[in-house]
């Protein structure tokens, strides 16, 4: 989510009485890993030696193999347990975008699908849904996971999640509210910025509406 070029993964394990460690390069938005090494330590006492041996190599390769990583979108801003989750999640956001809305509610499908948790995800799936006046009793049931699941989000995210939660029952006050919280946290989250900016219409505060989207537009 924070546009990373590659992470490091690695495990240890046993065979015997001796361990295997490998560690790998991976590019967050495909899973593919860039590059790999393998070390092997006879017994306990050479796991910190053979830890050195797999750092100096990673280290050695890493900067050479960075520069083959090819240009890829940074992956969106949410808070999930899980990678392939993110992925969809941020392909649904991007297509969404480009005007393909039945794609882009299928990777959000995905998403929820992966980390049935997501509440991020279900807040979003909820929206598209309701844009699209499509499958209302799902829109209902993703805007109550997303509700559901609020407590395990940072704060902004959460505030957002409880703003679009407060929309759908109807109640713009506290919707615009909720966003405003979120603004404080975090003055660039576009989508609370966006939501904002329709609140005040429902309410009929025209002069804030008016402020809201023009900073948004600009």
């Amino acid at each position: 989510r924070e546009g990373l070029k590659a992470v490091v993964v690695g495990e240890i394990n046993r065979a015997g009485g001796s361990f295997v460690l490998t560690t790998e390069l991976v590019e967050p938005e495909s899973g593919n890993v860039i590059v790999g090494f393998r070390e092997n330590a006879r017994d306990s006492t050479q796991l910190i030696a053979a830890m050195d041996r797999l750092s100096k190599r990673l280290r050695e390769r890493s900067g050479e193999s960075l520069k083959a990583i090819r240009a890829a979108p940074a992956l969106s801003r949410a808070t999930t347990t899980s990678l392939p989750a993110l992925r969809q999640y941020s392909l649904g956001r991007r297509i969404w975008n480009e005007g393909n809305t039945l794609g882009a509610v299928g990777s959000m499908r995905q998403a929820v699908a992966l980390d049935t948790t997501f509440a991020d995800a279900y807040r979003t799936l909820a929206g598209w849904l309701d844009n699209e006046a499509i499958q209302p009793s799902e829109r209902l049931r993703a805007m109550t996971r997303a509700y559901e699941y609020r407590e395990r989000l940072p704060e902004a995210e959460r505030y957002r999640v409880i703003g679009s939660y407060r929309d759908a029952a109807g109640d713009p006050r506290g919707s615009l509210d909720a966003y405003r919280e979120a603004l404080e946290i975090d003055s660039t989250d576009a989508i609370s910025l966006n939501n904002s900016a329709v609140s005040p219409w429902e309410l009929r505060e025209y002069a804030p509406a008016v402020r809201v989207t023009e900073h948004v537009a600009g």
